[in-house]
Parts: C-alpha cells; sequence; structure tokens
C-alpha cells in the first residue's frame, strides 16, 4: 500500500508535496514547499472528505517544514489512487 501512495503521490503530487518513503509505521510525511504553512489544509481537507493531519499539530518546534501525515494501512489501492487525487485538489488551491 505505501508503494501505491509513493507512486500516486509522484504522479499527481510532484512540486507540490514531497512524499518520501519509510520503512516503517503507517503513514508517511508529505512535506509542503518551504513557506507554505500547513494549518489551513486540516479545514481543507474535511471539504474533500479528507481528514489531513498537519504536522503542526504534533511538533514541539513550530520552526519545521510544513507537512502532512499520510495514512494509508486502512486503505485499498482504488481508495488511495481516489484519495490522491483528491489531495490533489486540495493542494492547488491552497499553494500559491
Amino acid at each position: 500500500r505505501q508503494q501505491i501512495l509513493l507512486e500516486e503521490a509522484e504522479k499527481h503530487l510532484k512540486g507540490m508535496l514531497e512524499v518520501p518513503p519509510s520503512t516503517s509505521g503507517m503513514h508517511l510525511i508529505g512535506w509542503l514547499p518551504e513557506g507554505v504553512d500547513d494549518k489551513p489544509f486540516f479545514q481543507a481537507g474535511l471539504r474533500q472528505n479528507l481528514q489531513l493531519h498537519p504536522i503542526f499539530a504534533s511538533c514541539i518546534s513550530q520552526n519545521l517544514r510544513g507537512g502532512l501525515f499520510l495514512g494509508y494501512t486502512s486503505f485499498d489501492e482504488i481508495q488511495l489512487k481516489e484519495g490522491v487525487k483528491r489531495l490533489k485538489k486540495v493542494l492547488l488551491a491552497n499553494i500559491n
């Protein structure tokens, strides 16, 4: 499932979200471009029926680059592909 998410992110989100692989866990971190605030993405995601969890909510330091937690383990291939397409809409609307 992680591989599907990585492939879809590379195909649809390139330049808007950097999604490196992980050797463990149930989510990946998608890094936003430098200077893009991750705070507005929770509400923006809800409008596309996505639960986007900005990194700022889980960090002590507020100086980190903005990012989003991307869960993948509870979704099948079709859901992951559709989710990435909806995420693309959110990113296009919120990254200047």
